[in-house]
């Protein structure tokens, strides 16, 4: 479960600012992500105030380094398994990627 803290109060993000500053505006993103990600729910960013920006920028490389250290232990194991399952074929006279 993602746990979230909620950002301070600031000042006020002025409308059009975003874009000034390079940034892609709410419709862009939605249209980005459903390109990206056909069918898959577009994320809510309510980007209302700087505090609000920096929150969700940290929220979301927190959960990108969460999901990094999942990938890192996914590989691990599966070079695990894989390793033990050759040894093994190589012990049985069995082919490795026989299912038996």
């Amino acid at each position: 479960v993602w746990s979230r803290a909620q950002p301070e109060a600031g000042p006020r993000l002025q409308p059009g600012c975003c874009r000034r500053a390079g940034m892609w505006g709410r419709q862009e993103f939605e249209r980005v992500w459903r390109r990206e990600f056909p069918g898959a729910e577009v994320p809510l960013l309510e980007l209302e105030s700087v505090p609000e920006l920096r929150s969700e920028l940290e929220w979301s490389r927190e959960r990108i380094r969460a999901a990094q250290q999942l990938l890192d232990r996914e590989k691990l194991r599966l070079t695990f398994l894989q390793t033990a399952l050759e040894r093994v074929a190589a012990g049985s006279g069995v082919a490795a990627g026989s299912g038996v």
